[in-house]
């Protein structure tokens, strides 16, 4: 092992080469363009991916759309009650319910 390779450096190697197709890189947490978000559960909704944000006044929420195109504008907290904390980016541009969310219409960061 080089002398230069750390624990945390021989993590990230190893969860970059066990990397998803899809995947565009590694998360660094919710609120994150990109962001892959697994859901903690299915009945209530599915996965999604971070589209982009949108501030209010002094909050920022995250627009967050799932596979089927479903938008949901929600806080850092709602995205930790609902989704898994991600791992992995994807492409937001050809995600498959982006796609489908601005065929019908949605204005999307």
């Amino acid at each position: 092992m080089n002398e230069e390779t750390t624990l945390d450096n021989l993590e990230e190697l190893t969860e970059l080469a066990l990397r998803p197709h899809w995947a565009i890189g590694l998360a660094e947490g919710y609120m994150q363009r990109g962001a892959q978000l697994c859901t903690r559960d299915g009945r209530r909704m599915g996965n999604a991916v971070v589209a982009g944000f949108e501030t209010r006044g002094e909050k920022t929420f995250a627009v967050a759309v799932t596979d089927v195109g479903t938008v949901m504008r929600l806080n850092q907290g709602e995205l930790a009650e609902c989704f898994h904390e991600p791992k992995w980016l994807m492409d937001v541009v050809s995600h498959a319910g982006v796609q489908r969310a601005r065929i019908a219409g949605e204005t999307l960061p």
